[in-house]
């Protein structure tokens, strides 16, 4: 089957897992896909196959729906008792901790709240397991489609925890490593520590909220994102011994090491799809019969969705493979006009635009120069850390200390690139403007293809460069109109007012806590003279806290007198009586919830 046949069976397979209809029985659909594959020939029936695996990925897609239930999970009452294992690492939550955990075949979403059971938690990895007690309950309709792809079915309060054990001796060694890895980075601040752990294995957790959001802003987050990179850089550093074994055994290595480094990394979903295609590479090299990086990922992509149809839910997955298909399709086209860093970077953002546009309403264009100025330092940084930081965990003190000071001089400008990016006045595309770009950039191909046609290559320039023009206006059009940020980043339940260059801030706090910085950075917003927050929470204090990190604030209107911002920001708080004044703008308290803000009626936005 021709590469371009692979590429209509992804694409097919994964729109029937994506459709997921119970059209006919299961065993059915697997005689059905047998038979095509048995008659599968380079010159007969692809379209057989075409159809036969789509039909088999829609109805397992069903399947693992149905699966999906907790009605199915078979406890006698919602209370339910038993060893649990932990699927991903702790995360802190307000008011407790959250961990998502597989009881008796199920996943569920778990809470701590209780600080005994909470502090038992906390200090887990994933694939420990834990003797629970707790109430099992269904997740909440707009969830369950949104947690589909981690196969998350519903959630659980959890009581008691009265029991620990390591888990399999997978998890024993990858819980082994990545502790390694983290005590290795003692020496480094602790924002450092941090993106190390993003970087590296992926883990975000502690990672502060404003850094998130540059990074977000910035277009960078597939740096904290573990993904192919990573994976080609461990088998980089596995080639000095692949090269000395035999072909069996170079397989059987390989795989090896990416099984533990898929472990250690929690089988991210663009980890999975980097594993997979490595695996395929290698036994396709090992074999003698290479494939092109667009084979291997057609085919990569089929397995995957037919092993779990609901990858297809994953946003994770679905960028992974748009930015592996964007290089792989038009990286080396891209490279006869550009130099090979920008037409990689370029044909990557072609590539997820299609997922990213529809899920967040805009690309920032920061992105181009971030990344470029950015992965120089990624790639170094990968390598380093990994072949780095196992000696300094295990050896620490002063040698930790030595071994990563590389370490903290890229991670460092990272963070600049990042930060610097995420504050610049650029515009950003959004799906109307990619349409208008497409539009332009498939006149200037149809007219470059008319004039090839025509077999004169004097009349060829013409057409290319007037598709060109006409492409650049089209670009600048659609960036001096584009909005800086989605339109779901907006100030939907919070208020702005500027006024003779004051400006004031009045938020709930609700939402994620980098969410009032991206808002407030769509709006251009350069300094705050009052920042007033309505909420006790602790996602309104981070919400605070991060936009006193990257916004110069003059003062915190609070509900308590605890310092809400950064630094030396003066902290107010929010009692009945208290009134200040922003230039124009009058900021009146009446309550702990209610404030009322006077200011001329152009400046309310």
């Amino acid at each position: 089957m021709s590469d371009r046949w692979m590429a209509v069976l992804a694409v097919a397979t994964a729109a029937g897992a994506y459709v997921a209809r119970p059209l006919v029985p299961v065993p059915f659909a697997v005689v059905v896909a047998a038979l095509a594959l048995a008659v599968a020939r380079p010159t007969r029936a692809p379209v057989a196959l075409c159809g036969a695996l789509p039909l088999l990925a829609s109805v397992l897609g069903a399947n693992a729906w149905r699966g999906l239930q907790v009605d199915d999970v078979t406890f006698p009452v919602p209370l339910a008792r038993g060893w649990a294992t932990l699927v991903t690492d702790p995360r802190e939550v307000p008011g407790g901790v959250q961990v998502d955990i597989r009881l008796r075949g199920k996943r569920l979403r778990a809470t701590a709240r209780a600080p005994g059971v909470a502090s038992s938690v906390r200090n887990r990895l994933a694939g420990e397991q834990l003797h629970v007690e707790g109430e099992i309950r269904r997740l909440e309709p707009g969830a369950r489609g949104r947690l589909a792809g981690k196969h998350i079915a519903g959630r659980i309060e959890l009581r008691t925890v009265d029991g620990t054990r390591p888990g399999s001796p997978l998890a024993r060694i990858a819980n082994a490593l990545r502790r390694t890895l983290v005590a290795g980075t003692a020496s480094l601040p602790a924002n450092r520590r941090a993106l190390y752990t993003g970087v590296i294995l992926g883990d975000d957790r502690a990672q502060d909220f404003a850094e998130v959001e540059d990074f977000r802003a910035a277009g960078l987050t597939h740096v904290l994102a573990v993904s192919g990179q990573n994976v080609a850089f461990v088998l980089a550093l596995a080639a000095p011994l692949l090269r000395r074994l035999g072909a069996r055994a170079r397989v059987i290595t390989a795989g090896v090491a990416l099984l533990v480094f898929g472990a250690v990394t929690r089988w991210e979903p663009s980890v999975l799809r980097a594993v997979v295609m490595a695996l395929l590479a290698v036994w396709a090299v090992t074999n003698g019969r290479p494939a092109t990086t667009r084979r291997v990922l057609a085919l990569a992509v089929t397995l995957l969705v037919l092993v779990d149809p609901l990858l297809t839910r994953s946003l994770g997955f679905l960028l992974s493979v748009g930015a592996s298909a964007g290089i792989a399709l038009l990286s080396p086209r891209v490279e006869r006009f550009l130099p090979p860093p920008l037409a990689v970077t370029l044909a990557a953002q072609v590539g997820v635009a299609p997922v990213l546009l529809p899920a967040f309403g805009a690309m920032p264009l920061v992105t181009i120069p971030a990344n470029l100025l950015a992965l120089p330092a990624a790639g170094p940084l990968m390598m380093w850390g990994l072949a780095a930081g196992l000696p300094a965990g295990v050896i620490g003190g002063i040698t930790a200390h030595v071994l990563h000071a590389p370490t903290h001089v890229l991670l460092w400008w990272i963070a600049t690139v990042a930060r610097v990016a995420a504050a610049a006045p650029v515009g950003a595309v959004t799906a109307t403007s990619a349409l208008a770009i497409v539009a332009g950039a498939a006149a200037a191909w149809a007219l470059l293809r008319l004039s090839t046609r025509a077999g004169s290559r004097r009349r060829r320039a013409p057409p290319l460069v007037a598709g060109a023009v006409v492409t650049a206006g089209l670009l600048a059009v659609a960036v001096a109109g584009a909005p800086l940020s989605s339109s779901r980043d907006g100030l939907a339940s919070d208020r702005l007012w500027r006024a003779d260059g004051h400006t004031v801030v009045v938020t709930s706090g609700r939402g994620p806590p980098g969410r009032l910085l991206s808002a407030l950075r769509a709006r251009r917003v350069s300094s705050i003279d009052v920042l007033v927050v309505t909420s006790r929470s602790a996602s309104a204090g981070a919400s605070v806290g991060a936009v006193a990190a990257r916004i110069p604030t003059r003062l915190v209107l609070a509900p308590t007198d605890r310092r809400y911002g950064v630094g030396e920001v003066p902290t107010l708080g929010l009692r009945p009586g208290v009134r200040v004044r922003a230039g124009p703008i009058v900021v009146s308290v009446r309550s702990t919830r209610t404030v009322d803000v006077r200011a001329p009626l152009v400046a309310r936005k």
